[in-house]
């Protein structure tokens, strides 16, 4: 069902709204197009969105939430992929026009973070993310507290230890909240690591390279069988692949992904 018809939610969310039993309309995308289409309803007070120092500079529109499942929301929208000023024009738009943008995602998935774990900052740590990255959970949400038309950031928080970590912003120094080191050659921090934005696609093998390589990243970090049954449920899997090469002429990232389809390989024919 389409989340703007008036017949559908959206005539429903009014109406909830008409009777007093909602005071704001809020809807939460990862796609500018529909963020775009919710600024034109006329009716939609906040959005949902992913903002983060990666995010905004990645070549695509699909980012670190693009699934290895098709629905119809992403059908509908997958020919409105456009470049990070799309996105910044976007948040503008909301600025200009009241709408509140709810930042999600403000650590990138953990990417952007010291081994993408929030706790070593908390432990004290010295240590260096692979792909070069080194952000703390406060200077990641001082950079999004600081783009235009941004009401609020919401960071993922697993457990109480991580709500510290991002409520330590609240009482950080000028030093502390400091993203300088985030500049316009921030992109090749992100070199030889699959984001899942699958820029690499369409594979001749008709393989998800981003949502297969995703599913591998999720079972080396924590192997859960559910992750298991999803890559068993891919009608094209690593095993597939005729290392043509396609794929890594196309990854903006220049990641190894025949490496990585090899790796797969192995952990899921274990």
């Amino acid at each position: 069902m389409n989340a703007f018809d008036p017949d559908g939610y959206l005539g429903l969310a009014l109406r909830l709204k008409q009777e007093g039993k909602a005071r704001f309309l809020a809807i939460s995308t990862h796609r500018t197009p529909i963020g775009v289409r919710a600024i034109q309803s006329g009716v939609i007070d906040a959005v949902m969105f992913p903002v983060n120092a990666a995010h905004d500079l990645f070549p695509g529109d699909r980012g670190l939430d693009l699934m290895w499942r098709k629905d119809p929301y992403w059908e509908q929208s997958e020919g409105g992929a456009g470049p990070a000023k799309d996105r910044s024009g976007f948040t503008l738009a909301c600025q200009q026009n009241d709408i509140g943008i709810i930042a999600m995602k403000p650590y990138a998935g953990g990417l952007l973070l010291k081994e993408g774990v929030v706790l070593d900052f908390l432990r004290g740590k010295d240590v260096e993310h692979p792909g070069g990255l080194s952000l703390t959970p406060v200077q990641c949400l001082s950079h999004v507290l600081s783009r235009p038309g941004i009401s609020a950031a919401l960071p993922g928080c697993g457990n109480p230890r991580e709500l510290e970590a991002a409520l330590a912003y609240l009482e950080a120094g000028g030093e502390e909240r400091d993203f300088s080191a985030i500049d316009a050659n921030a992109l090749w921090k992100l070199e030889r690591r699959c984001v899942y934005c699958n820029h690499c696609l369409p594979c001749p093998e008709a393989i998800n390279v981003g949502g297969l390589i995703k599913l591998l990243d999720s079972e080396e970090h924590h192997r859960d069988a559910r992750v298991r049954t999803a890559y068993d449920a891919l009608a094209h899997k690593a095993s597939d692949c005729t290392e043509c090469g396609i794929c890594v002429e196309r990854c903006p990232f220049g990641v190894d992904v025949p490496a990585r389809i090899h790796r797969a390989v192995e952990v899921f024919s274990a």
